[in-house]
């Protein structure tokens, strides 16, 4: 059985949490959208707001094979020092069972 490419895993994991009434959105990782839109080459997939403020964020990799840039681990680290969660999910399930235990 072939290895889910990232983007259908993090659509599955989008579909989950917004069927779940989280305020969850994408984040623009495209060379294209980094040059012209501002974006920051490093952050993770998906941001999750919840109640109170806290945020969640999401890095997708695939459930076998995926690794962290070291952009990424950059950036994530400076998310964690500022009080943010950072989730790197190994395929949907996996990222779907870390935020339930972070938010359980």
């Amino acid at each position: 059985m072939k290895t889910p490419k990232e983007h259908k895993e993090q659509r599955a994991v989008l579909t989950w949490l917004r069927n779940r009434g989280y305020f969850v959105y994408a984040i623009p990782n495209h060379k294209e959208q980094r040059a012209y839109e501002g974006a920051v080459s490093g952050m993770p997939d998906l941001q999750v707001v919840l109640e109170g403020g806290k945020v969640v964020w999401i890095e997708m990799k695939r459930s076998k094979g995926g690794r962290l840039s070291d952009k990424q681990k950059i950036v994530h680290a400076h998310l964690r020092r500022l009080g943010h969660t950072v989730i790197v999910g190994l395929g949907a399930k996996d990222a779907v069972e870390q935020f339930k235990d972070f938010t359980s």
